[in-house]
């Protein structure tokens, strides 16, 4: 190998890691804001209400920029994803899905949701909001899905492949389970969210901290 090739793999080492840091950073951020928007907004019900609430009303700007960092975070990940796995156990169509994901997440931040008694949206405005974060998750949760199943094709990600698989089939579950609570109109929407919001972040943060060790070791 030259001198050169050397070179160019560090410095995309180098990239790798740093993608995997902006997610890292952008998962945190959204667990911070979310958790500390539980204490200066009491008046919103964290088992009756889901985490959107938030950014409408008072220091609504934190619930706003958690949207844009998930977003961020999907859209890093999956370029760093395409750069840090081996081409033969690269996922396409996981990379998509994280990135229609990352702009489903986006424009929940753009077009806030509705106020309503059972979070159903009553405004054009609202209802782009809860498509658009339905798209999202639902594209996570499949590429995880999808990404479980590639990373047994690359040594460096084998020993991650259960933890990766736990994680997305758990979310799998919990999205089931959320939308099986609003269908019922029970009254713990906000609970079921909370549930499937902390495993997809999980999944995400773990993979991304799989991602940055590996290539900071290769480096």
């Amino acid at each position: 190998m030259t001198s050169s090739n050397v070179a160019l793999g560090t410095a995309e080492d180098k990239r790798v890691a740093q993608l995997a840091t902006i997610t890292i950073l952008g998962v945190i951020y959204f667990f911070v804001a979310v958790g500390g928007l539980h204490f200066l907004r009491p008046e919103i019900d964290p088992v009756k209400n889901v985490a959107s609430y938030y950014a409408v009303g008072p220091n609504g700007f934190l619930m706003t920029a958690a949207f844009f960092a998930f977003g961020l975070s999907l859209v890093t990940l999956a370029v760093g994803l395409y750069q840090g796995v081996i081409l033969s156990a690269r996922s396409r169509p996981g990379l998509i899905l994280l990135g229609v994901a990352g702009v489903g997440l986006v424009l929940s931040g753009i077009f806030p949701t509705d106020i309503t008694p059972d979070n159903s949206p009553s405004t054009a405005v609202g209802g782009i909001h809860i498509l658009s974060g339905v798209v999202a998750f639902l594209c996570l949760i499949v590429a995880a899905l999808l990404w479980s199943r590639r990373f047994r094709q690359d040594n460096r990600w084998k020993s991650f492949e259960s933890t990766s698989w736990g994680f997305a089939t758990a979310g799998l579950v919990a999205f089931i389970v959320f939308f099986i609570i609003i269908a019922a109109q029970l009254p713990i929407g906000g609970l079921g969210e909370r549930i499937l919001i902390p495993l997809m972040l999980l999944w995400m943060l773990l993979t991304a901290i799989r991602l940055r060790s590996i290539a900071s070791g290769s480096a």
